[in-house]
């Protein structure tokens, strides 16, 4: 039996490779990538090289993770077709608010920041 010391990284070549790929890192090199290039998505190839994979099947089932949870859209039959779905904004940004109040808008109960006007 291997101890969990004896397990080393696949070797090919003189670079060690992965057996699995990372969806989440998958998609930050991609919106990378994109951003870096002009909008150009990256090749399987290149997402092989960056994620350090030896198969293209290893990124295409992590791609299809992306696009079943909704993150990520492939159009079919066409080259660097990807297009990273953006994330939504936050309602509210809560950076600099310590306190939230609960008030009612239209019957529903909302956060909103407690401010010293709030008080009176």
């Amino acid at each position: 039996m291997l101890r969990a010391s004896q397990f080393r990284p696949f070797q090919y070549g003189d670079r060690a490779y992965r057996a699995k790929v990372n969806p989440d890192s998958l998609l930050d090199y991609i919106e990378g990538y994109t951003k870096w290039h002009h909008g150009v998505p990256p090749s399987y190839e290149e997402m092989m090289a960056a994620m350090r994979v030896t198969s293209k099947a290893m990124i295409h089932r992590a791609m299809q993770q992306l696009v079943d949870s909704g993150r990520l859209r492939i159009i079919p039959k066409r080259a660097r077709a990807i297009e990273v779905v953006p994330r939504p904004k936050p309602v509210m940004d809560v950076s600099d608010v310590e306190w939230f109040r609960v008030v009612r808008v239209d019957g529903e109960a909302q956060l909103a920041p407690w401010t010293d006007e709030s008080d009176r």
